[in-house]
């Protein structure tokens, strides 16, 4: 296919064996990130760190007074903060009432007011109403009829007689089908004790066990689905049991309590209390607790969040320092205090630290086009948090910010036939945490589509889904650092569609599809903030589709991946992602020089660079330079030299905020917010030599039009001498590779067991062309 796009300039700037790409064209459609001005915050309070002063911040952190006022400024300063915490179009006020006042429960995850409707929900829709089995099947393990519960559990029992299970639908409960692995035993005995103020013998022998072994968090992590359960179905006499076995083992744990709370750091006890589930199972249960046990678990609550910070809740609001997907983790405190909030004893400066980590987590860690510093799968933990700060008259995820995380990025980094997508640990469905995005956004047409292919198995093959397996539905998952995310069956929607029984995903597909042409939705998509970009010929499930990422930033999880780029059309993948939290060059489409690639464990891996991002209609470019990735690693210790590239350095339009122009050495820890770095903490201060090169370059295009394809240009350069550079494209483990020269060039032919083929043709190597060499 011919097509002027390519100007001559940019040809040259290509060719040649080491010839740097020197670009300074700004994109035409990607506007800087915020407009900036500084103003004094002498003798203020530190910015968005809730209960200290800047002068004690500056203490704390290594910083002077005069860098924090200079480098980082607080989020209110910024001039377009009123743009950032604007309310988005298409944002469900109504389903965010006030907070009621201190004392009327329940009030974390809904009001009294909510009830009725949420009971109607989890009754009669779709998707709810099989979330709502499915917890009244998992609460059985609480009966007191051990033969009925360990009977429910047993796929062979199920399988060799499925009238149980049906005779247990017609009481809308879902029973068996998966396994109960993590979820223990039954609990009914255990309970029973718990309910008549009496921790079990076996509960006490192992109480001071990690929380990883502790037979204990097998109950706590059912509490409140049982008490939840007792709210929906109004079973008066659950609630009082539930709220009786919580009074006592929040009795045992007061026991301890000198012990946690000698700490402020809030991560150190989460995991021991399984904090989130006392909080929720008091609030649900509040009403049926006697006034003893009211006071008994307030009194626990409050003493234990007093004066409590979360992991990065002294951190400047600056990356790495606020990065972390442990925040989000650690963020499990909020039910707690949310419960509590108004009541006696209730720390209001606790609340408040949260909050100010939640603002930065929305408005540092995730860019205004909703790309995450880190990986999606990595950060979804966030989604349902900024939820219940809404619900509490906070803006967090009514904001921009917060919906293009969950629609445009998840939408363009759709493959084209929809129902996959690339993250930066493989290539996956979308996962937990969309389900918050289409209760806070019910009628966008883009998460509602995202949303509907997550659960239209649930709707239109429920009898396969397993319903107790560990995790598979996102709320059951039960490993100890991550509590069941109670929060899915309480925001449960059904997609736009849903008629009878069935969904048809493939009607939504089509239906977006058309909303995207209509509203002119750009085929391309550049974020600034982390360094990704993609690219397709058009919204069809036949379109092709180009994924390249420079990676502008480092980061925790990440792969030694800059500047890789993957290609998908015709309805599949021809390119593949390993799913891996953290992988090496070798499992990604790279140049190796002499067999060697980036090393992507963890932190180690260098920033790359985008020099360019720019969509002309006819063909979409994206230059990245990844030389640093190549030449550098980080290291973990003051051993190295220190880094002395900043963020702005990274980006393809400089940020005006005064944080990116410091290099990452004097840049706030990820774990300690400490500028510079601790000596024996990973991060991204020092890094030594890891493979030096002059420059590693790779350019990408997408050229649109009846026959699209896909342009891959390489410029490496080690150091002017002779060296074997080999080219990797990973593919989809099916297909078959068909490889011939033909004339000058070399061309290999990717065949699947079907009619699709994709054609990969190789046209220059090393300044020959390939049909001149072996």
């Amino acid at each position: 296919m011919k097509t002027n796009f390519l100007p001559p300039d940019w040809l040259k700037s290509i060719s040649g064996k080491t010839n740097r790409i020197s670009l300074n064209a700004a994109g035409k459609f990607f506007p800087a990130l915020l407009l900036l001005s500084c103003s004094s915050l002498t003798g203020a309070d530190a910015p968005n760190i809730a209960g200290q002063d800047i002068k004690t911040v500056a203490k704390k952190t290594g910083y002077t007074v005069s860098e924090i006022e200079k480098y980082f400024p607080p989020l209110k300063k910024w001039p377009d903060a009123e743009k950032m915490f604007a309310t988005a179009p298409g944002f469900a006020q109504s389903r965010f009432p006030a907070s009621p006042k201190p004392g009327v429960h329940p009030r974390v995850w809904f009001t009294p007011e909510q009830l009725p409707e949420i009971r109607r929900r989890m009754n009669e829709d779709k998707v709810a109403s099989f979330y709502m089995r499915a917890i009244r099947g998992f609460c059985l393990q609480l009966s007191p009829d051990r033969e009925l519960c360990e009977k429910t559990l047993s796929n062979q029992n199920l399988r060799k007689n499925p009238s149980i299970r049906n005779e247990f639908l017609k009481k809308n409960i879902e029973v068996g089908r998966g396994v109960y692995g993590y979820h223990g035993p039954w609990l009914g005995g255990w309970y029973n004790e718990l309910a008549a103020g009496k921790i079990p013998d076996e509960l006490e022998k192992h109480w001071d066990d990690k929380p990883a072994n502790n037979p204990r968090r097998y109950l706590m992590h059912l509490l409140p689905f049982e008490a939840f359960r007792a709210l929906i179905d109004q079973d008066e006499a659950a609630s009082v049991k539930a709220g009786k076995a919580l009074a006592t083992i929040v009795r045992r744990h007061a026991e301890n309590l000198k012990k946690l709370t000698a700490t402020n750091e809030w991560q150190s006890v989460y995991a021991i209390l399984n904090s989130q589930s006392i909080g929720l199972t008091y609030d649900m249960t509040y009403n049926h607790l006697s006034p003893a046990d009211r006071d008994t678990i307030r009194d626990f609550i409050t003493a234990v969040t007093r004066g409590k910070n979360l992991l990065p809740a002294s951190h400047l609001p600056a990356f790495p320092g606020n990065t972390t997907n442990w925040l989000m983790i650690h963020m499990n405190i909020l039910p707690m205090l949310l419960s509590v909030e108004g009541e006696k004893g209730f720390d209001p400066v606790a609340l408040q630290s949260a909050w100010e980590d939640m603002k930065k987590w929305v408005f540092v860690t995730v860019g205004p086009d909703g790309a995450p510093f880190e990986g999606f799968t990595k950060s979804l933990y966030y989604a349902h948090w900024p939820l219940l700060w809404e619900k509490h008259g906070k803006k967090a995820f009514s904001t921009s910010f917060s919906k293009n995380n969950g629609g445009k990025y998840n939408l363009h980094m759709m493959l084209p036939y929809g129902g996959e997508f690339v993250y930066e640990t493989g290539i996956t469905p979308v996962v937990a945490g969309i389900d918050c995005f289409k209760y806070a956004h019910p009628s966008d047409p883009v998460i509602d589509m995202i949303y509907g292919y997550t659960v239209k198995d649930i709707i239109n093959r429920p009898d396969d889904i397993p319903v107790w397996g560990n995790g598979n539905l996102g709320f059951l998952s039960t490993r100890t650092s991550y509590p069941p995310s109670y929060f899915v069956p309480m925001v449960a929607d059904d997609p736009a569609g849903v008629s009878g029984k069935n969904y048809n995903w493939d009607e939504t597909f089509a239906r977006t599809m058309e909303h995207l042409k209509k509203t002119g939705e750009p085929l391309s998509y550049y974020s600034d903030y982390r360094g990704v970009m993609t690219a397709r010929s058009g919204w069809d499930k036949n379109a092709l589709m180009l994924y390249f990422e420079p990676r502008n930033v480092p980061g925790g999880h990440t792969h030694g991946s800059r500047n890789e780029f993957l290609v998908f059309g015709l309805g599949r993948k021809w390119s593949d992602r390993p799913f891996n939290v953290e992988s090496e060059s070798s499992f990604h489409s790279l140049i190796h020089i002499d067999g060697k690639g980036q090393n992507g464990q963890g932190v180690k891996c260098p920033p790359g660079k985008t020099l360019r991002a720019e969509d002309a209609g006819s063909a979409f470019i994206g230059v990245g330079d990844a030389t640093w990735a190549y030449s550098k690693i980080f290291v973990n210790n003051a051993k190295g030299e220190k880094v002395d590239i900043t963020p702005n350095q990274s980006r393809l339009h400089k940020s005006p905020l005064p944080w990116m122009d410091l290099p990452y050495s004097k840049l706030p820890h990820w774990f300690t917010g400490k500028k510079g770095e601790l000596e024996k903490m990973a991060g991204h201060a020092f890094w030594t030599d890891y493979n030096p090169v002059k420059h590693a370059v790779r350019s990408t295009v997408l050229v649109r039009g009846e026959n699209p394809y896909v342009l891959v240009v390489d410029d490496l350069d080690k150091d002017g001498k002779e060296h074997l550079y080999s080219f990797r494209m990973m593919l989809a483990p099916d297909l078959v590779i068909d490889k011939k020269l033909n004339g000058k060039s070399l061309d290999i032919t990717l065949k699947e067991d079907g009619p699709r083929r994709c054609l990969v043709r190789f046209v220059e190597a090393g300044g020959k062309t390939p049909g001149s060499q072996e």
